[in-house]
């Protein structure tokens, strides 16, 4: 079973229970840790963009997919705990949205 259909399963859910996309051997520890380029270099570390281009954009798709606000929100911050942890988690998700977002926009500036 893919790790996002997993944790939608759990009842209860913390910062630490999201894969937080950068590189980084103990993760994130709150939202200033996410920046555009630590995303940036996590999404598109596997590729070379010259050559990668249209796979690059389809990763980057994918992971605009999971993180996009509305599904987050509907299928897992209903599990985080109210107050501090929930306005947490859903701080870092936004940016993390808003990071991919910006990224998928420099794609499309390249041409």
């Amino acid at each position: 079973m893919p790790f996002w259909s997993r944790i939608a399963e759990y009842r209860s859910l913390h910062w630490s229970d999201f894969p937080w996309p950068v590189l980084s051997f103990s993760g994130p520890k709150n939202p200033s840790d996410l920046t555009l380029v630590a995303v940036s270099v996590y999404i598109l570390s596997a590729f070379d963009l010259r050559r990668d281009k249209a796979r690059s954009k389809e990763r980057l798709r994918e992971h605009i997919r999971k993180w996009h606000p509305n599904r987050f929100e509907g299928r897992f911050l209903k599990n985080v705990s109210e107050g501090r942890e929930r306005e947490k988690v859903r701080l870092g998700a936004g940016m993390v949205a808003r990071f991919l977002n910006d990224l998928l926009a420099r794609f499309h500036d390249l041409g």
